[in-house]
């Protein structure tokens, strides 16, 4: 089970080796109630709602993550426990692979499916915007020439960062001009 706590004021505490979850629906009083640790799987914390230190040394004793979030929902911090466990071993296999050979060729396969997949939607998008079709055919032929760069060189971690880059800015560009003109935008942005 999971703890989302999105409501202003929503509070998480421990109570008798319990969490306690306090929290007050529209128009009514303050509600409370009460989950074992050991069904919680992760904790969600937006940032309008608290939580206490017992709370947090209650979920580390239980392997529980706790997830922060900003205003617009965007993680913002993590806490887990200091127990090494699975998810630190594949952190760190994580982190070793990306310096070597493998987890360049991984993360080339990565991207050229994404950039692929971008490619079928601004194909997608073409077909229902004829006027626009040259615009979504120049964007397409960019996207396709930065895959055929990632597929047949041998690229470093910065040069795959910069095609990709080159590849993304082609595809937000035509997808910004698709949009009703209200909503248009230049280029990507991260909120």
């Amino acid at each position: 089970m999971q703890i989302h706590l999105t409501s202003f004021g929503a509070r998480l505490r421990m109570r008798e080796g319990l969490f306690e979850i306090s929290y007050k629906p529209k128009g009514k009083g303050w509600k409370k109630q009460q989950v074992a640790a050991i069904r919680v799987t992760s904790i969600l914390l937006h940032y309008s709602c608290s939580v206490s230190v017992a709370a947090m040394v209650l979920a580390g004793k239980h392997d529980i993550d706790i997830v922060f979030t900003d205003e617009f929902a965007d993680p913002a911090g993590k806490i887990w426990h200091n127990r090494p466990s699975s998810t630190t071993a594949i952190l760190k296999a994580q982190m070793k692979a990306s310096t070597t050979d493998l987890g360049l060729e991984l993360a080339k396969k990565w991207i050229v499916i994404k950039l692929k997949n971008m490619v079928t939607f601004l194909k997608k998008l073409k077909a229902s915007r004829p006027k626009q079709a040259p615009l979504f055919e120049k964007a397409i032929q960019g996207i396709l020439l930065n895959i055929k760069k990632i597929e047949e060189a041998e690229v470093n971690a910065a040069t795959l960062r910069g095609l990709e880059g080159v590849a993304s800015r082609f595809y937000f560009q035509v997808l910004g001009m698709a949009l009703p003109v209200q909503f248009q935008f230049e280029k990507r942005s991260r909120r």
